[in-house]
């Protein structure tokens, strides 16, 4: 790897406000300068011997510099010299000696992977891929910084908002809900990447219908966001998960999941995009005519005749 940038975080923190859902997110408030980190040459932190990483953990613990941040979860650390971090858990926070060197495996579960982390250690500590880039919206982010990562994001091509659209379908799927706040989605402008980074086990829980394209939109724009760009991203959202009903290709989500008339309404309502009825009634013959594609007819022609005339309104 060659050179990574990477935000640093202030030593505040906000609890999980009243607005969140859950009590478990990780808030950090960045002051969006960054470190440069050269990996080149190195050894990967995980294929170390579980007393090098124990050693390289204790280092960068004893090291306030490598405090990324504090929030609901625990407290994050910078493990030095590599790309990952590890997090110290609420419940330990106040101990003098955490015993996080009393486990360790890289076993870890699918939903464990959904919320970045790779390896897990005693006492609920836990190894985290460190995510690069800049969140779409931070309580302490000025009004120039919040412009130019709006201006980024909504620049972007439409594949990054599939794989945006992709992780928090996948995470649905597998009894995961995105936290939707703007300081959860972490933008990386030199790679072009989305990617959210707090995801909740609903398991018994109970949480209003998924609604992707909603759910992107609020968390893609900030209070700066021009209107500019509000179009362009609401566009993109739209492109995007009309990706998912080309010929053949099986949705990554379930059919009655898709948002589409509830997402116009809302860009409506906030008078970002105004489409007339016919994009209602062509959104809706192409969930009718891709389930029937699902139950086996050949629908191939029909599906792309109605994905280029729904293109032609996006971009009218």
């Amino acid at each position: 790897m060659q050179v990574l940038l990477t935000p640093k975080y202030n030593t505040q923190f906000n609890l999980c406000n009243n607005n969140s859902r859950n009590n478990f997110g990780l808030r950090l408030k960045t002051q969006l300068t960054s470190d440069v980190v050269s990996f080149k040459g190195k050894k990967d932190l995980l294929e170390l011997s579980k007393r090098d990483i124990f050693s390289s953990i204790d280092k960068s613990l004893k090291n306030e510099a490598n405090f990324l941040g504090q929030g609901c979860e625990g407290k994050v650390y910078k493990i030095e010299d590599s790309e990952y971090c590890v997090k110290i858990p609420s419940n330990k926070l106040f101990s003098k000696k955490i015993n996080y060197k009393s486990d360790f495996t890289k076993e870890v579960s699918e939903k464990d992977k959904i919320n970045h982390i790779v390896a897990r250690l005693g006492d609920g500590a836990v190894i985290m891929k460190r995510i690069e880039g800049t969140p779409v919206w931070q309580f302490n982010m000025d009004e120039q910084t919040a412009r130019e990562v709006s201006e980024s994001v909504s620049n972007f091509p439409v594949s990054s908002y599939q794989s945006f659209f992709k992780q928090i379908s996948h995470a649905h799927n597998n009894g995961m809900m995105f936290d939707p706040f703007s300081h959860n989605v972490i933008v990386d402008k030199n790679n072009k990447t989305i990617t959210a980074i707090d995801f909740i086990d609903n398991s018994g829980l109970v949480f209003e219908e998924l609604n992707p394209l909603q759910l992107m939109y609020i968390t893609m724009t900030n209070k700066y966001s021009t209107s500019t760009h509000k179009e362009k991203i609401a566009k993109n959202i739209l492109k995007a998960t009309l990706e998912e009903f080309k010929p053949s290709h099986e949705p990554c989500l379930e059919f009655g999941q898709f948002d589409f008339n509830s997402y116009l309404k809302m860009l409506d309502s906030q008078k970002v995009l105004k489409y007339n009825n016919q994009m209602d009634k062509k959104l809706s013959k192409l969930l009718d005519v891709k389930y029937l594609e699902f139950l086996g007819e050949n629908k191939k022609e029909e599906l792309s005749a109605l994905l280029a005339d729904i293109n032609d309104m996006i971009n009218f």
